[in-house]
């Protein structure tokens, strides 16, 4: 019987720790099973907005030459 992971905002949010959950997933598919709700996703909407926001507040701030 695999194990069930809840997945966190946290690791959809970081690219390096969703890349490592889902090549174990290719990997071996019967190891673990994953689940997340639609809050959580919701938040890593939310959170991924938030930081494209500031990108461009940052990017338009600076003078490009």
């Amino acid at each position: 019987m695999p194990q069930r992971f809840f997945v966190d905002t946290n690791v959809f949010y970081s690219k390096t720790l969703m890349d490592w959950l889902f090549l174990l997933k290719q990997e071996n598919n019967t190891m673990f099973q994953l689940h997340a709700t639609e809050d959580v996703f919701a938040e890593v909407a939310l959170n991924m907005q938030k930081s494209t926001r500031a990108c461009q507040d940052i990017s338009s701030a600076v003078e490009w030459n």
